[in-house]
């Protein structure tokens, strides 16, 4: 019998998934050619000349990769083929790099990647990073998702820092 201690399997009783879902991982890219991956990737059905899967705010160009690993991880979690948690039958992943290799990125690169994912149809935003404390610019974009409908979940800790306590708050890197 198959266990989780996130009761996929009673989460799937109500909901199975659709293509139609649209979940933006935004992150360090998302190896789309990846065997697991490749047929639950999100397409830009707005841009017919070629296939555009998301989009890279390190080098600003669309289809963005993973030279680090992570945001395909996470990706794998969510819609991986017959093993993420949402792969019954899948959601549409679409990739939104905001990251470089070494997992460095901006709070301007974050805005624009939730504002992104916003205006491609993504109701539920997967946001695993980490800064160096609030940001006025990421929480008018994640305001402004939350607006237009969007589910924005945010890892904790990605840093192995404790948010809660107010000396970590303040001196965390970035």
């Amino acid at each position: 019998k198959f266990s989780s201690h996130i009761h996929a399997v009673d989460a799937w009783k109500l909901e199975e998934g659709s293509r139609d879902v649209v979940v933006a991982v935004i992150d360090t890219g998302v190896d789309a050619t990846h065997s697991a991956l490749s047929a639950n990737m999100w397409r830009d059905p707005a841009i017919r000349s070629k296939a555009v899967y998301g989009w890279n705010f390190v080098t600003n160009q669309p289809n963005p990769t993973d030279e680090h690993g992570h945001g395909t991880h996470v990706a794998g979690i969510i819609s991986a083929v017959a093993s993420g948690t949402a792969a019954r039958p899948g959601v549409s992943i679409l990739p939104v790099q905001i990251a470089d290799a070494q997992g460095n990125t901006s709070a301007q690169s974050v805005a624009a990647g939730i504002r992104y994912a916003v205006s491609r149809g993504a109701k539920i935003i997967n946001l695993s990073v980490h800064g160096a404390g609030y940001s006025k610019v990421e929480q008018a974009a994640i305001d402004d998702a939350t607006r237009a409908g969007a589910l924005v979940i945010a890892a904790s800790g990605n840093t192995g820092s404790n948010a809660d306590r107010k000396s970590t708050r303040l001196n965390s890197s970035h």
